[in-house]
């Protein structure tokens, strides 16, 4: 059965328990599908570079709903261009999308580093930045910060430069903190 297909909808799930109306599960996305099974699959449209989406399943057990997969629901273009592989590698890492992520690297880089180690050398952030001014040009480098939010009005800003391999699409050869 689907539920919405319109954005930014919200599905409240409540049960008549002993006399009173109890909120068993809420959520907002852009699409729900709920199986014969009493599982609800949503999907979440997310504000990113190349337009992920996050597919998420939660089975429901007579008493709550309990998350039991989430991943990328379709496959994003390839980018072409070396900013554009920075940026899709960023957002990869941010969504926890380890196969996305970890296809952006280079044959080498990819066998050397797993993804526990990229999340744990990029940390948790909110946002990615193009540098304002001040970047070097170099070939087959590019330059992004990303960015997680430290107070109310104050952003703690990390800049990385990515070096690229001669591959087409080009792929991430090295990655590092300045």
């Amino acid at each position: 059965m689907q539920i919405s297909e319109a954005a930014g909808e919200r599905l409240l799930c409540i049960r008549h328990n002993r006399g009173r109306f109890e909120e068993v599960f809420e959520h907002a996305a852009e699409e729900f599908t709920v199986a014969d099974d009493g599982s609800v699959s949503c999907l979440k449209r997310l504000n990113t570079h190349l337009r992920h989406e996050r597919r998420s399943v939660y089975t429901f057990d007579g008493a709550k709903f309990t998350l039991l997969a989430s991943e990328p629901a379709s496959r994003v273009r390839k980018p072409a261009a070396r900013e554009d592989t920075a940026i899709a590698f960023i957002e990869a890492v941010q969504n926890r999308f380890e196969k996305e992520a970890l296809s952006y690297l280079s044959e080498e880089l990819g066998e050397s580093v797993d993804f526990a180690d990229i999340l744990e050398f990029m940390g948790d952030f909110e946002s990615w930045a193009r540098p304002l001014y001040g970047t070097p040009v170099e070939e087959n480098s590019v330059f992004l910060g990303i960015c997680k939010k430290a107070s109310e009005n104050i952003c703690d800003a990390r800049m990385f430069k990515f070096e690229f391999d001669e591959s087409s699409p080009p792929r991430i050869d090295n990655f590092k903190e300045l």
